[in-house]
């Protein structure tokens, strides 16, 4: 009795387990998506490397106007 206890046990811990991973995966693929650097953005760093010239911002919504503005010139 115990033994067909323990094997349904190791059974639901095998189905827990793959279910796990199946998420894990999806929460990377999730994690991956909002991540995403706009295009704008790596043009912005690529810009301020090759300058060398770097300004401050107050906030980050400060530089994204700057970036957008750079983006419609």
């Amino acid at each position: 009795m115990s033994t067909n206890i323990l094997a349904k046990i190791q059974k639901d811990l095998e189905f827990i387990k793959s279910k796990l991973i199946v998420i894990d995966n999806e929460i990377e693929d999730i994690s991956n998506d909002l991540h995403e650097v706009r295009p704008e953005y790596i043009k912005k760093i690529k810009t301020l490397d090759k300058r060398g010239k770097f300004s401050p911002f107050s906030s980050v919504d400060e530089l994204r106007n700057e970036i957008e503005q750079e983006q419609n010139l």
